[in-house]
């Protein structure tokens, strides 16, 4: 085995270790570790130890803040590496850059608006849905009638309906509530924009 992590605080992966073309993790019992951290020193893998060879790999990356390396293989499969030890995180990133060939490396800043994208599109759909149901709660208090065709009381046109029927206030309340939270999202992860580290594998 090439290197080995041993990892002591709780919520992180124990033993994570990289050699023979593979990341290995496994997470025994603390009176077992030692057994383990051997066995791997001396090319014994048992059958509960996690290993993903390279060539499963597609990327391994790191966003600052999270406590974990992410790393995706396979079809649409992906493995969390914990470690709460930023310095300790960011050897072991680093170690696979290094260390993995065939790869390149990537940087990313996140700007604003490609951090606030979901939560922003959200907030539209949000918007729309409230000026919709918010006509219909006016019109209904008008005095207006509105009813389904076809009887579809589960499709959006029945939500919106029935949401329309509660009252102009309570419809006010309901979507000022979701918008407040929404925007609030939006903001922070506008504020807050990832930095992602990232590790590509090139294949042939």
């Amino acid at each position: 085995m090439d290197k080995i992590w041993i990892n002591k605080k709780k919520g992180e992966d124990k033993l994570i270790a990289i050699g023979n073309n593979c990341i290995y993790k496994v997470n025994p019992k603390a009176d077992r570790v030692e057994q383990y951290t051997n066995d791997l020193k001396n090319g014994t893998v048992s059958d509960d130890v996690l290993s993903i060879p390279y060539s499963y790999i597609k990327n391994i990356q790191y966003q600052e803040g999270k406590q974990y390396i992410q790393i995706f293989f396979g079809q649409e499969s992906e493995e969390y590496i914990r470690i709460k030890d930023d310095n300790k995180r960011n050897e072991i990133f680093k170690y696979f850059k290094n260390n993995i060939p065939g790869t390149a490396y990537q940087f990313e800043e996140y700007s604003a608006l490609k951090s606030g994208k979901k939560p922003m599109i959200a907030v539209i759909l949000t918007s729309l849905l409230f000026a919709w149901t918010l006509y219909l709660s006016i019109q209904i208090e008008l005095g207006y009638q509105y009813e389904l065709v076809g009887g579809s009381g589960h499709s959006i046109t029945g939500l919106v309906l029935a949401l329309a029927n509660l009252g102009v206030l309570k419809v006010v309340l309901i979507f000022g509530s979701l918008l407040s939270i929404g925007l609030s999202s939006m903001i922070r992860k506008m504020r807050n924009r990832p930095s992602v580290h990232d590790i590509v594998i090139l294949r042939g």
